[in-house]
């Protein structure tokens, strides 16, 4: 579909689009018996597998804190705002850990050893501490793979 907004994602993982109907109505006008019916609107997607947006913010954290452990020197401000986004998806990643055990799709025992290395993590991370904290997470990211494959 034709969008005409901008596509977002919320803090559950769900990916929110807008969708414009001006292309069916184009189309409907050229092709009337070939067409889908006229649509438009806000469209969500969510999640299904909570214990896989855990994994994954849990991972994409761990890649942002050892490639900004890199930059560290050169760019303080960049390396600030990965921290920043590190802590946004570490977030993320605790509340898919808690809709997975609602949903039985990861047991609560990994979920809670999970939380507690998040926390872990999360109590000491800076610009400072990065290569730590992507190895750490690097860590957690194996652990949940391991349990979702």
């Amino acid at each position: 579909e034709e969008s005409i907004a901008v596509t977002s994602v919320s803090s559950d993982g769900g990916i929110y689009t807008a969708g414009s109907p001006v292309r069916r109505v184009s189309g409907r006008a050229l092709f009337p018996n070939e067409t889908d019916d006229v649509i438009g609107g806000i469209s969500r997607y969510k999640p299904v597998r909570n214990d896989l947006l855990a994994r994954d913010a849990v991972c994409a954290a761990a890649a942002r804190a050892l490639n900004a452990s890199t930059i560290v020197e050169e760019a303080p401000a960049s390396a600030a705002e990965d921290v920043r986004q590190i802590a946004v998806l570490l977030e993320q990643s605790r509340g898919a850990l808690e809709r997975a055990v609602a949903e039985a799709s990861l047991p609560e025992e990994d979920a809670d050893a999970a939380v507690t290395q998040l926390t872990e993590v999360e109590a000491e991370l800076s610009t400072e501490t990065l290569e730590g904290s992507g190895r750490s997470l690097f860590s957690l990211c194996e652990s949940l793979t391991a349990r979702t494959d």
